[in-house]
């Protein structure tokens, strides 16, 4: 079985990098943490809280409701068995509690076929907006996306980025991400699952990215996966989660 591969720089790992970035002419701070996490840190426990509580409101009931119905519980274990690669958190200035987009990457190999290289896939999407008169004119999910590509480009040296999306909710989120660039990859068959479908984008590198102090420049975007994970520390992933987002982007 493949492990989900970490970032192997110590220096970088387990820690909060907060950035400023300008996407589409709009500035968004941002905040990542690449695993592994350790328990009992400040980092451990912000993502845990950050992840458990966000909330969208929910149209049909009126209400508040947990984004994809994460609990606490299930994130604690999810970062004590380091099922994920990084977690990113992208908002405008002085919003970040009432519009908040934020998911994590993993890289891992979901094929059926255990020879493949591990892929990057984009997990527990979620544009955190409880206050719908207080969300941003543009989505934060935009730029999330964005560096979970440029992350997966410049700290694993991969050129392609996945997502799975269940196929009871395949109309309502496929023309969405076909708009981010996303294709479907009916080719992809993955590990003991019928329930989603997979899409992939081809990643183009953002040359200004080389340049934040969390992601130094790969070799190659083409490196390989067992040259990538002679440099970095794997852990075995014992749950399986969805990547797809619980509203559109």
């Amino acid at each position: 079985m493949t492990d989900v591969e970490t970032f192997g720089d110590p220096s970088k790992v387990g820690k909060a990098l907060k950035n400023k970035i300008v996407f589409n002419g709009i500035p968004y701070e941002t905040t990542t943490f690449l695993t592994p996490l350790i328990e009992g840190t400040s980092e451990f426990s912000a993502v845990v809280n950050k992840i458990a509580d966000r909330k969208q409101f929910d149209k049909t009931t009126g209400k508040n409701v947990t984004c994809l119905g994460t609990t606490k519980s299930v994130v604690k274990n999810q970062l004590k068995t380091v099922d994920t690669s990084a977690y990113v958190f992208v908002n405008e200035p002085k919003k970040a509690t009432s519009d908040q987009a934020s998911g994590s990457l993993q890289v891992y190999n979901w094929h059926t076929d255990a020879s493949q290289e591990a892929q990057s896939w984009i997990c527990d999407l979620c544009r955190n907006a409880p206050d719908p008169s207080k969300k941003s004119a543009s989505s934060p999910v935009k730029p999330t996306m964005y560096l979970f590509e440029q992350l997966t480009y410049y700290l694993f040296g991969k050129n392609e980025i996945y997502l799975m999306v269940e196929k009871t909710k395949e109309n309502d989120l496929r023309p969405l991400y076909e708009k981010y660039g996303y294709v479907v990859d009916p080719t992809f068959s993955i590990r003991d699952d019928n329930d989603h479908i997979v899409m992939k984008k081809t990643i183009v590198a953002d040359p200004t990215y080389m340049s934040f102090p969390f992601a130094p420049k790969a070799p190659s975007p083409n490196k390989t996966a067992k040259s990538s994970a002679k440099s970095s520390n794997r852990r075995k992933r014992t749950s399986k989660r969805s990547s797809s987002p619980s509203s559109p982007p």
